[in-house]
């Protein structure tokens, strides 16, 4: 089965211009860098404590790092550049990314409701996504797309054999028949009386005692 497998995937030709229709198309899977927007926050266990923060930075985003850090109240994190799907554990929650970077005017500061927590947050410094070059990623490319019209050519391979060479199992072989009641009454009988329908006799030594 496995040698059948890999005869089919080598001989399933991807053409350039597939792999670089794929490429146009689905250019964000082939992102090298995020990029995204820079995120500086400050978590409040409370709302009040963090509108009178949000009133200490309002106009004075340049200093919002030296100002968070000041703050008693609040934790300050640094989350660097964040974007859409590209957030790793530990990193920005994602209500603080979805509102990062629905932020039109940079930079800028937003109020966010995290679950229990309430976050003032400085955006900045927008990057656009790099991309990986196609020239560095194109065998990967064409093996990806080779692998993915592997399985649909494989089960029609399967599909063709199975109308060529039709196999009928006789399920009847396997069955135990049951003996006819007259065969099972001579056997009987012959365990009785012995092969020629005569009783056995016990040795006239043994009846001696």
């Amino acid at each position: 089965t496995r040698f059948y497998s890999k005869k089919i995937f080598d001989g399933i030709k991807i053409k350039d211009k597939e792999v670089h229709e794929d490429y146009a198309k689905n250019k964000d899977k082939y992102i090298k860098e995020p990029g995204g927007v820079k995120v500086e926050g400050v978590k409040f266990s409370s709302r009040d404590k963090a509108l009178l923060f949000f009133d200490k930075v309002k106009g004075k985003i340049k200093s919002f790092a030296t100002i968070a850090k000041s703050e008693k109240d609040g934790k300050f994190k640094d989350f660097g550049h964040v974007s859409k799907g590209a957030q790793m554990l530990g990193a920005a929650p994602e209500a603080l990314v979805d509102a990062a970077l629905k932020i039109k005017s940079l930079p800028g500061v937003d109020i966010v409701k995290d679950e229990k927590d309430v976050w003032i947050i400085a955006v900045s410094d927008k990057k656009d996504p790099v991309h990986h070059d196609l020239a560095d990623i194109k065998d990967q490319v064409k093996m990806q797309l080779q692998y993915g019209k592997f399985k649909e050519v494989y089960e029609k391979h399967v599909d063709d054999l199975k109308k060529q060479f039709t196999v009928d199992v006789d399920e009847s072989h396997f069955e135990e028949k049951a003996a006819p009641a007259g065969d099972k009454k001579e056997e009987m009988l012959k365990g009785i009386f012995g092969e020629k329908g005569h009783q056995h006799k016990t040795d006239d030594k043994t009846k001696r005692l």
